[in-house]
């Protein structure tokens, strides 16, 4: 099923930052693995997505970073959620071999706030 309202926030958006947490534990305290990535839209809004438990960071390409998202798929599955940020094709409705920019996590959260 799509998730559409990563799809339309997210959509025509410029990313401005990645960041991976790995996690940690201690004797009190337990983190998980959290990826949060940043995005500008319009230059009104910042748009905050973060995956928690990520499965899957798939970035194989010469360039990440400060791209516009023009094209994006996103799907709730059995196992969570999975997000192509440059999909090959935005009309199949499932990640692919050939997309790129893929992301799988355990579930997520998405904020935006004015700027």
């Amino acid at each position: 099923m799509r998730i559409f309202e990563i799809e339309s926030v997210i959509r025509d958006s410029k990313q401005v930052s990645l960041e991976i947490q790995y996690p940690q534990f201690s004797k009190d305290i337990q983190k998980e693995s959290v990826v949060k990535l940043t995005f500008e839209k319009f230059e009104k809004e910042l748009i905050e997505l973060v995956l928690f438990n990520p499965s899957e960071v798939d970035l194989l390409d010469d360039r990440f970073g400060g791209e516009y998202i023009s094209h994006i798929k996103a799907f709730q599955t059995d196992d969570g959620i999975e997000i192509s940020f440059d999909p090959y094709d935005e009309r199949i409705d499932k990640i692919e071999d050939r997309d790129n920019y893929v992301f799988k996590s355990y579930s997520y959260e998405i904020t935006s706030k004015p700027i």
